[in-house]
């Protein structure tokens, strides 16, 4: 009975995963490709090896606690040669952990502190791999004066060790992780901003003009992309203090909302009017508006739906990779439309 060359099979392997371009931040587990992938990995030795190492690098997507918890698992977290903080599997898996889909709590909320020690514990092991991230949890479930597990403490040293990020995307609020503890002053200020590699940043609910005036408030210089789903409008010293924590690289900001749209347009306007000019003959930001079609339907049914579907909506771009290229109505001086409906 005829067969195929092993290397023939290898190269047939190599071929499903997406380019590296074009990946999506994670493939879930119902997808056709990741079904094939781990399939090769029951046929032999050779197809097992190298269809994990695609799932490790593309199928990242851990949507409950109980698929984070296998990952671990996997990666040797508990097991006995778990020795000096590292296992053998992490030394040989750890470089293909570079993308990541996560979102192990229930929608409802993120009072669990088990699942938050788990995040902390992969975490430690992705800090200096990981460099794509979308991150799905309602971290405003349990706001800092409720947090009486201290899950929020957990969670924010969690992502603070993730110097290496490149691509981060929050979509249910912005990254909001302050918490109290006992004799402690709140710690606020905005955990991306640490994160000094960082190239494209999305956020939920961003109040604009708060964040950027802290006085600790500096945007990384990586930084080219932005994008603000529903943010909170403030007054132009929102936008200066953006422009005057980075001037040396182009910077685009995508506004995804259909109320503040000409609020932004507004302040970025008066903004270039008095500032820009004296810096640059070209606008050092980019503001680009995405207003999504919402329908009647969905608008009676109350806030709560209309926001579910925009971060969704997000989401969705965010794990397919599309999200920063989005395009959109410049709310500067150029003219150019493109506008994504909401599906």
């Amino acid at each position: 009975m005829a067969s195929l060359p092993i290397e023939l099979i290898l190269d047939i392997i190599d071929a499903l995963a997406p380019d590296e371009h074009d990946a999506p931040v994670a493939l879930p587990a119902y997808h056709p490709i990741t079904k094939t992938l781990l399939s090769f990995t029951t046929v032999c030795r050779a197809t097992h090896s190298r269809a994990r190492r695609h799932l490790y690098t593309r199928c990242l997507y851990i949507d409950s606690s109980r698929r984070l918890r296998l990952l671990l698992l996997a990666l040797g977290v508990g097991s006995d040669e778990f020795t000096d903080g590292i296992s053998q599997k992490q030394l040989d898996i750890r470089p293909l952990l570079t993308s990541l889909y996560l979102a192990p709590f229930p929608p409802s909320s993120i009072d669990d502190l088990p699942v938050a020690i788990w995040v902390y514990e992969l975490m430690c092991i992705l800090r200096s791999s990981l460099k794509r991230l979308v991150i799905d949890m309602d971290l405003r479930s349990i706001m800092p004066w409720q947090d009486h597990l201290y899950v929020r403490p957990k969670l924010r040293a969690a992502f603070e060790q993730l110097e290496d990020l490149e691509e981060f995307t929050s979509t249910r609020d912005e990254l909001s992780l302050d918490h109290f503890l006992p004799n402690v002053e709140s710690i606020g200020s905005p955990l991306w901003t640490k994160w000094q590699r960082l190239r494209k940043v999305s956020l939920y609910g961003a109040p604009c003009g708060i964040w950027m005036m802290h006085n600790n408030f500096r945007m990384p210089q990586s930084l080219t992309h932005m994008v603000l789903t529903c943010p909170s409008v403030s007054t132009n010293p929102g936008y200066q203090e953006l422009l005057m924590a980075r001037t040396s690289r182009k910077l685009r900001i995508l506004i995804i909302d259909e109320s503040t749209i000409t609020e932004h347009r507004n302040a970025l306007n008066s903004f270039n009017e008095h500032s820009i000019r004296a810096i640059s003959d070209e606008p050092p930001i980019d503001l680009v508006g995405i207003d999504l079609p919402i329908g009647m339907t969905m608008r009676s049914e109350g806030v709560d739906e209309v926001t579910n579907a925009y971060q969704e909506w997000v989401r969705d771009e965010a794990i397919s990779g599309n999200l920063w290229n989005l395009g959109g109505l410049f709310l500067g001086e150029r003219r150019e439309a493109l506008v994504h409906e909401l599906t």
